[in-house]
């Protein structure tokens, strides 16, 4: 089950990063069809709209297809790590942040479906697209002698003689107990 959610998850960003390509040529193409439409005619406004024909609206049908795809998979991932792991995918950073952007996606395809808007894919996929993939470096020189990375892998797998190591957690002391043990 761990390989399987491995490679849907692979698949998922493969689909949605070609879904965002698709978006943005859909956009593209719009705005160049606009242009070309209003050429030799003068502007009233000075804005420039968005035309979406019968050439255009190839790019964001497919683009939406592969999204929808990319959805369906991110969907076996979360089955699919549930049963490797036995808990439900939110139990770390990782397993979060792939839940979201499956959440992310599932509310744009909702709202496309029922506005048939595709020009917001060009906002909503990257975002789902930086919640599976990010990486943070932290360069404080006050609280740390060296900059340090930390990032979120492809691919999380927890080694057979990996331990969590217990810690003790202490109470949070306030004034007045602080004054009387004085």
């Amino acid at each position: 089950m761990e390989k399987m959610s491995y490679y849907s998850f692979i698949a998922a960003m493969l689909a949605v990063g070609l879904a965002f390509l698709l978006y943005v040529g859909h956009v593209l193409s719009g705005l160049r069809a606009a242009r070309m439409q209003t050429a030799g005619m003068p502007s009233r406004s000075g804005t420039l709209g968005l035309v979406i024909g019968p050439r255009t609206a190839a790019l964001g049908h497919y683009g939406t297809i592969l999204g929808w795809l990319g959805f369906a998979f991110l969907t076996a991932w979360l089955v699919f790590r549930t049963v490797a792991t036995g808990h439900g995918p939110f139990a770390n950073m990782y397993e979060f942040s792939v839940a979201f952007a499956w959440g992310i996606l599932g509310a744009y395809y909702w709202f496309e479906r029922g506005y048939h808007q595709r020009i917001l894919g060009v906002i909503a996929l990257p975002l789902a697209l930086g919640m599976m993939l990010y990486e943070a470096t932290i360069t404080d020189p006050r609280v740390f002698s060296r900059p340090w990375k930390m990032s979120m892998p492809l691919y999380r797998r927890v080694e057979k003689n990996a331990q969590l190591l217990e810690y003790e957690c202490q109470a949070y002391l306030g004034e007045q107990q602080v004054q009387t043990r004085r």
